[in-house]
């Protein structure tokens, strides 16, 4: 009890705890104040193989077949093949249809095809009205969309 008291003075008077507080509390504080002097270490291995962002090596005759390897693999297409591509990337364009066709996205919905040619609407006789006829389906739509609401 005396070396608590001397302590818990001792922590007073440098002002580590209130007098009010408890003895429990004072080592408690005490405790956590120890802790707080840690010292971390790590050690580092310069002579570890895996220490470069690479594999390691392989055997010396290995590596410079793999790095052959590598630059016919890298190196630019012969004019033959570059034909083939060629021939390829037309026949795909004609299968699939044209470049502003493959521009458009899926869901992208056509305006309508006009109905006449010129200003002037040969059944109604409107001059410079819209293309499209809009009561076609007996109410006002376009594109098949109903405006009438």
């Amino acid at each position: 009890m005396a070396m608590a008291m001397r302590s818990s003075a001792f922590s007073f008077a440098r002002g580590l705890v209130s007098p009010s507080s408890s003895l429990s509390s004072r080592w408690a504080f005490m405790q956590s104040a120890t802790l707080q002097t840690r010292y971390i270490t790590t050690s580092r291995t310069t002579s570890n193989s895996f220490s470069r962002p690479s594999p390691p090596l392989l055997p010396r005759s290995d590596q410079k077949e793999f790095e052959d390897l590598q630059r016919r693999v890298n190196a630019p297409a012969s004019q033959r093949a570059q034909q083939d591509i060629e021939a390829q990337a037309e026949l795909a364009q004609t299968v699939t249809g044209s470049e502003e066709d493959l521009t458009m996205h899926p869901d992208y919905r056509r305006t309508p095809e006009p109905t006449f040619q010129g200003d002037t609407n040969p059944e109604t006789g409107e001059v410079g009205g819209p293309k499209r006829e809009p009561l076609v389906h007996g109410d006002w739509s376009y594109g098949g969309r109903a405006t009438d609401f």
